[in-house]
């Protein structure tokens, strides 16, 4: 196994919405209805005085040189919102979490590639190239930790992602979810909660956490967040899933370059 007493570790304090709640930011987006800044429920006013004092918790900060080997296909990769994208952090609040973007694993050969879903299409690129631009931003997270769930097949949930690949982004259905989130708008587009009707979704354009979320599903052969349909699955929501963060001990480790 790898030693990662021997990596650098830091201290990270999760979730970053307790910090942000405080802010007048947050506070702005507990008024226009975004759940994300909202920690306790719906007396916004509230949890900005009472929002509770934030875990830490380690990140082995691991080059990916050393990290490549101890990946496996299909595993999870978060990717946390640089500090100045305004569009990024965003999502990631408004996600109820600390991620923005959600990509897989990949084997092909001897090289260790990423499938993802970004603006320009779903794609598959070498992970060496996203480590180097998102440095200390990417987190892994083992897939199925422990074989809670015996019948599910990784190898089946790559290949469905890769049949994805060369396909337009789900631009149409992210907006749809984002509007979820804001008060007037949430009064007519609902959360989508289940997958009935919506089966056809995994052959058409998807955005980067609903893309996962119904490979794992329809090819994989489980439901990573069962009580929301795919279209409104986001990256975080992949996080708090079991098969993703089993009892939140998948975590792996950071890459670095």
């Amino acid at each position: 196994g790898l030693n990662l007493k021997k990596f650098r570790i830091r201290y990270q304090t999760s979730p970053p919405q307790s910090r942000f709640v405080g802010t007048g930011a947050g506070f702005f987006l507990c008024l226009i209805g975004n759940q994300g800044a909202c920690l306790e429920g719906s007396h916004c006013a509230k949890n900005v005085k009472r929002a509770e004092k934030p875990m830490t918790f380690p990140r082995f900060h691991i080059p990916l040189a050393d990290a490549a080997a101890h990946i496996c296909d299909g595993d999870l990769l978060q990717f946390r919102p640089r500090k100045w994208r305004l569009g990024e952090q965003l999502t990631a609040i408004a996600g109820r979490g600390e991620y923005c973007h959600s990509a897989l694993a990949a084997w092909w050969g001897d090289t260790l590639m990423v499938i993802e879903a970004r603006l320009h299409g779903i794609r598959a690129v070498t992970l060496r190239s996203q480590v180097q631009r998102f440095p200390e931003l990417i987190d892994v997270y083992e897939t199925n930790h422990g074989q809670v769930f015996p019948n599910f097949s990784r190898a089946a949930m790559v290949a469905a992602m890769r049949e994805k690949t060369g396909r337009a982004y789900g631009l149409r259905l992210l907006l749809r979810t984002t509007l979820t989130h804001t008060l007037l708008a949430r009064l007519i587009v609902r959360v989508c909660t289940s997958d009935n009707g919506h089966d056809a979704d995994h052959r058409g354009p998807e955005f980067c956490s609903q893309a996962i979320a119904s490979a794992a599903r329809v090819a994989g052969g489980e439901d990573p967040v069962s009580a929301l349909g795919d279209r409104s699955t986001e990256p975080s929501d992949l996080t708090r899933s079991a098969l993703f963060n089993h009892n939140a001990t998948a975590y792996r480790f950071t890459l670095i370059p």
